[in-house]
């Protein structure tokens, strides 16, 4: 409990728990076609490793995780694989300091020199279940140790936890008394700071059950939280495993816009990035209003982009989008038929939890779940961002 604690005392921390699942994933990332627009994607997603943060990793060495690892560092396989370069890329040298801890029954603190790949794979190999630990092997304590990570979250550190979210040898009753304490210390981060949760699923081909997935879970500043996403997303780690992801954060994000003019249905009140329109009227009994966007940073493809149905926005309207030149990516067009002066919310929906992210062989559904309904009720809204446009 003592390293539990000296861990949480470091102040500004972000915490990125990462836990591991098997599946494979391949999409068209990004929001336009455009070459400046993938340009300026990559050169955000580069940020996270030009900056200095504190970098913790939490393995879980237990039974339930044996069969992602190889035999006597013989038969790699994708997991090894994945966190070796996940790891190499995650503690490059311009970050202050970072730690690798294992668990099963308890937390085992790594001191080693993982700045080279011979010794990330090392340690990868070694990850025989209890081999790094006393301990019992074939059971975790993931939920104890889950709950005082969540507990001890802040703001500038990346944490993160490996694990396949099996709780072992527990039943309906005590999960749900986990899930109840995770819901109660999250909303507590949630009033403190922009706090964003990330899972990352994977797969690897290994022994006897293709289909058993191993997660990363990943708890922090969103802005820092989205870097590590669009890497991932831009970096091919589908060919290492990688199936889908599921993000949750606040919806009042800093994504570019600004109104487009439509002199005959508004002017524009300076600035355009106000979204606040003045003297509108309808035309032919018809009123329209636009926003130029960009959402180079948003890690959805441009076929959810593009989709309607993604979008939330008021009954009495109808939505059109179209792509647009640099520096935005989209416009997006509502139409009503008749002027209703006020506020118009858009929004773009996260992607739905369901079983491209979830797997009944895991304690993951119940616990994600719980985790959507937490936001959902902080923020009234589990939308990607929020726009409010104006009609004066």
């Amino acid at each position: 409990m003592s390293k539990i604690k000296a861990f949480f005392s470091a102040s500004f921390s972000i915490v990125v728990i990462i836990v591991i699942s098997i599946i494979g994933f391949s999409c068209n990332f990004g929001s336009s076609n455009n070459d400046e627009n993938q340009a300026s994607a990559k050169t955000q997603i580069a940020k996270v490793f030009n900056e200095k943060y504190n970098y913790n990793l939490f393995v879980d060495n237990s039974g339930s995780m044996k069969d992602f690892t190889p035999i006597n560092g013989k038969n790699a396989t994708e997991y090894q694989r994945c966190l070796s370069n996940f790891i190499q890329y995650l503690f490059q040298p311009q970050t202050n300091t970072y730690k690798i801890y294992t668990f099963n029954t308890g937390i085992d603190t790594l001191n080693r020199n993982f700045k080279k790949r011979e010794s990330i794979d090392s340690f990868i190999n070694d990850l025989a279940a209890g081999k790094l630990k006393k301990g019992n092997p074939n059971n975790t304590e993931l939920e104890r140790i889950l709950t005082k990570i969540i507990e001890g979250l802040d703001r500038n550190d990346i944490t993160v936890i490996i694990s396949d979210f099996i709780f072992d040898g527990k039943n309906v009753a005590d999960k749900t008394t986990l899930r109840d304490q995770i819901s109660h210390h999250l909303d507590d981060k949630l009033n403190a700071f922009d706090l964003s949760t990330l899972v990352l699923k994977f797969h690897s081909k290994w022994r006897n059950d293709p289909q058993k997935p191993y997660y990363m879970m990943l708890f922090g500043n969103e802005n820092k939280i989205n870097d590590i996403l669009l890497y991932v997303l831009h970096h091919n780690y589908s060919s290492l495993g990688f199936d889908d992801f599921y993000e949750l954060s606040n919806p009042n994000k800093d994504i570019a816009a600004q109104l487009k003019l439509l002199p005959e249905y508004y002017g524009i009140h300076a600035p355009a990035t106000s979204l606040i329109t003045e003297n509108a009227k309808c035309s032919d009994n018809i009123f329209r209003c636009a926003i130029r966007i960009n959402m180079s940073s948003v890690p959805y493809s441009d076929a959810y982009l593009a989709d309607i149905n993604n979008y939330t926005f008021p009954d009495s309207y109808k939505l059109k989008i179209t792509t647009e030149q640099t520096p935005f990516t989209h416009i997006i067009e509502l139409e009503s038929q008749k002027l209703n002066k006020g506020k118009i919310e858009l929004g773009l929906r996260n992607k739905k939890l369901d079983s491209s992210i979830l797997a009944n062989k895991t304690d993951m559904p119940q616990l994600l779940e719980s985790i959507t309904e937490i936001y959902k009720q902080h923020y009234n809204s589990t939308n990607y961002f929020t726009k409010t446009i104006t009609i004066n």
